[in-house]
């Protein structure tokens, strides 16, 4: 039996960590569109921390999908419907009423096995895109695939993945993660504050 309390909090490291990667490689993308001159000042250090920061978030990304990996989301959705029974059966709300001045409360029903399931659901409908993002971890970031060594691009046609497809899925695993850690203990978990701000600090100096 696992500790629920460290497996979640150990998962939002890592879904946090990949989705700050990600929206940082974001941002510097579309920072140089308006910024091209001062770019060209940076241009090289620029493109090997652009480079660090995919390899980043598509080899977390990926670990969080892949279920040959020893911890990866199936597995921890696994745990926590074989578990299901140390989740909120229950908890109760309270908000301001303004018509009767008064406190009040309301009990709302937990079904983390519904909520499992639905989340399992809704990560299966991107099965192509989670297969070709194991497969350019694989053949790309991880080793080098003799077949891509001299053209990397191939890669992009043969296991297409869109950034905006990385984006729902790291999006999707954050907000599901959410919903099952508030039907554990009704602990949420926020994102970790950007980091594009300092980058804009030193485009802002030049």
């Amino acid at each position: 039996m696992i500790n629920l309390d460290k497996e979640f909090s150990q998962y939002f490291k890592v879904i946090n960590s990949a989705l700050d990667d990600f929206k940082l490689y974001k941002g510097l993308l579309y920072n140089v569109k308006s910024n091209e001159k001062k770019i060209n000042q940076i241009n090289g250090f620029l493109y090997t921390i652009l480079n660090s920061l995919k390899y980043s978030f598509v080899m977390k990304t990926a670990k969080l999908i892949d279920e040959r990996e020893d911890k990866n989301i199936f597995k921890f959705l696994n745990c926590c419907r074989n578990q299901h029974d140390q989740f909120l059966k229950e908890f109760v709300n309270e908000y301001y009423n303004e018509d009767t001045k008064k406190t009040e409360k309301f009990k709302k029903r937990v079904n983390a096995l519904k909520d499992i399931d639905s989340f399992e659901s809704k990560l299966k409908k991107y099965n192509k895109q989670i297969e070709n993002i194991k497969a350019q971890r694989d053949k790309i970031y991880a080793h080098s695939d003799k077949k891509y060594f001299y053209d990397n691009g191939k890669i992009a046609d043969e296991f297409k993945v869109t950034y905006n497809d990385i984006d729902e899925i790291l999006h999707l695993i954050y907000k599901e993660l959410n919903v099952l850690s508030i039907d554990y203990n009704r602990c949420a978990y926020s994102n970790y504050p950007s980091t594009l701000n300092d980058y804009l600090h030193i485009i802002n100096r030049l």
